[in-house]
């Protein structure tokens, strides 16, 4: 089932008005297709954890492992029943604009977490870097 967060189906009065009058309350069925999008997205998620562990495999037969630096990365997705949403993502809020972004690789703790804000417009200059090329001035971004 789709998590139960606070904000799940909570459709409170005082937001605006995608979130107040957008969307009727959720009823049984669409509860049932949240449910199922969201049991899709964990069939999904495990595919890419079977390709993690064979590309991860193959890093460490080549012996390239501890010289590596794996990012993993993901969008936000779509609501599933958060402020009442379904199908939405364009919401200012902790849902819409948190995204998972893990790291590992040479100089990297295990179990480390930044409290700093990362943006995908740093990835490009973080992976110049960690390849110790040269970060263009004009480029957006900066080194995570």
């Amino acid at each position: 089932t789709a998590p139960r967060t606070p904000s799940y189906a909570f459709k409170p009065a005082d937001k605006h008005w995608i979130i107040s009058e957008g969307t009727p309350q959720m009823d049984n069925t669409t509860v049932k297709t949240v449910d199922e999008l969201c049991l899709d997205r964990w069939r999904t998620l495990q595919s890419v954890d079977d390709l993690l562990e064979d590309v991860v495999n193959a890093l460490q037969t080549g012996g390239v492992m501890e010289n590596t630096y794996i990012f993993y990365n993901s969008d936000h997705g779509y609501h599933l029943g958060q402020f009442n949403q379904q199908g939405e993502k364009r919401q200012p809020y902790d849902e819409d604009i948190r995204v998972p972004l893990i790291v590992r690789g040479p100089g990297i703790a295990k179990g480390q977490i930044t409290p700093h804000i990362g943006l995908n417009i740093d990835l490009a200059p973080t992976f110049i870097d960690l390849a110790g090329g040269t970060i263009s001035p004009g480029m957006g971004g900066g080194r995570l």
